[in-house]
């Protein structure tokens, strides 16, 4: 029964955010809800096999009606009393990426190639000065993983780092990534302009071979998969919200098809790097994708032990970026404490909602002032970004469009407040800026 409140309670705030906000389907309380409702659905089918919280805490579903909320008054607050986000009340933006060469697209997949290889280099040589050698690609992916800022502090206490040019060269990588989905997009939804094929091949495989490069960051899926829900993100954005293009039965049906092909994938890719499982495939996403609600149950439960630090996991961005200044020493690995599933602890869990966090922090009432600015602010960036012409700022709100998403997991908005965050965007603004001037400079000469 309490699983069906929370349910209902994001059902409700997500039917009348979409009649207030105008059925605009990319409204960070649309989204949201969305997620958590399918994330509720899955902890109830889990009901069947893994999930053995029968019953949420009082506390538990205190938690998620006020959280969610307190979430929509944000965005609500913010769409009533916004007036400068107005579209006539914003600068156009003139200057965007129209056509990359063949050449600079050639020098990208080439910069991409090296970094990979670079990167692999590092990964293996860190294994081997643990004294772990392999030659099979998922046991090095996984023991790395082992010693990433997930599981170790090794990382924050300069033990286990890849080397800092290679780690720059892979953000600009990233930064190529979604700043080429974006170009790819646009220039397939521009029916005046007659494609080139060649151009084409090489914006697909370059996007293709940094999608996969992330895999090598932290030995995992989850920044892949970052960057697929912001394709996602980008493809409905461009075709619905700027196209204008109506939702249809085929969209809809593709649509699914894709998110089925997308879990597939999530499950396929477990022995690849290094990890297995015994369950179905079923059983294994249901838990992957549902079992936050129930975790976050537990940690009410059992533990619900307060923080060591004033926010550190909301703010642990800050807390890092204090210790690699080595202000404050600060080395405590980014993961959460396990709690087991199933077949005695066959499945594991460390992922309890973004509401873990602030909850742990600074209580119900953090919580909910905490919700309320993430609401706010995500919505401001969402407004500016869907009423601007800047391609610029498109490329930048939809790269951090995965903190939308995460929240069934785990705190991603506040802990972007880090010297990292701010690099990547350094990054992404200038690649930005120096391909449109060789564009510019392109078409200008001839």
């Amino acid at each position: 029964m309490s699983y069906f409140i929370i349910l209902i309670t994001c059902l409700l705030v997500l039917i009348i955010s979409y009649e207030l906000f105008k059925k605009d389907i990319l409204s960070p309380t649309i989204i949201s809800c969305t997620l958590f409702s399918l994330a509720i659905i899955c902890a109830i089918i889990g009901l069947t096999s893994w999930n053995y919280v029968s019953e949420l805490n009082v506390t538990t579903l205190l938690i998620f009606v006020l959280g969610i909320i307190s979430f929509f008054l944000g965005e609500l607050i913010c769409r009533k009393f916004s007036p400068s986000l107005k579209k006539n009340n914003l600068n156009k933006e003139k200057k965007k990426l129209n056509n990359i060469s063949k050449l600079i697209l050639i020098l990208i997949l080439i910069f991409t190639v090296i970094t990979s290889i670079l990167f692999m280099n590092e990964i293996i040589n860190l294994c081997r000065s643990y004294g772990f050698k392999s030659n099979k690609l998922s046991e090095i992916l996984s023991f790395y993983r082992s010693k990433t800022g997930l599981f170790s502090q090794d990382a924050y206490t300069g033990v286990a780092n890849i080397n800092f040019f290679v780690k720059q060269m892979q953000k600009v990588c990233n930064a190529f990534n979604i700043i080429l989905f974006i170009y790819l997009i646009t220039n397939i939804f521009n029916k005046e302009k007659k494609q080139d094929k060649i151009n084409l091949v090489l914006t697909i495989l370059t996007i293709i071979l940094t999608l996969l490069q992330t895999i090598l960051f932290n030995g995992g899926r989850s920044i892949m998969f970052h960057y697929i829900v912001a394709y996602i993100g980008i493809f409905i954005f461009y075709y619905f919200v700027i196209g204008k293009n109506k939702i249809n039965k085929k969209i809809t049906f593709s649509f699914l098809g894709i998110s089925v092909l997308l879990v597939c994938v999530y499950y396929v890719m477990l022995p690849f790097l290094g990890r297995e499982t015994k369950h179905d495939f079923i059983k294994y996403n249901t838990f992957s994708f549902g079992t936050s609600i129930p975790t976050l149950n537990q940690y009410i439960e059992k533990d619900n032990s307060k923080s060591n630090y004033i926010g550190e996991e909301t703010f642990g961005g800050v807390y890092y970026t204090l210790n690699k200044f080595k202000i404050i020493k600060y080395t405590k690995p980014q993961t959460h404490e396990w709690y087991s599933y199933a077949d005695n602890g066959t499945l594991s869990s460390n992922t309890f909602t973004s509401f873990r966090s602030y909850y742990k922090d600074f209580g119900i009432i953090g919580l909910i002032v905490l919700q309320f600015i993430f609401g706010y602010l995500i919505t401001l960036f969402y407004l500016k970004m869907k009423n601007s012409n800047s391609q610029i700022c498109h490329i930048i709100y939809f790269n951090y469009f995965y903190v939308l998403i995460d929240q069934i997991r785990d705190e991603q908005f506040f802990s972007l407040i880090n010297i990292s965050t701010l690099a990547n965007l350094l990054i992404i603004i200038v690649l930005y800026q120096v391909l449109v001037y060789l564009d510019e400079r392109r078409i200008k000469n001839g």
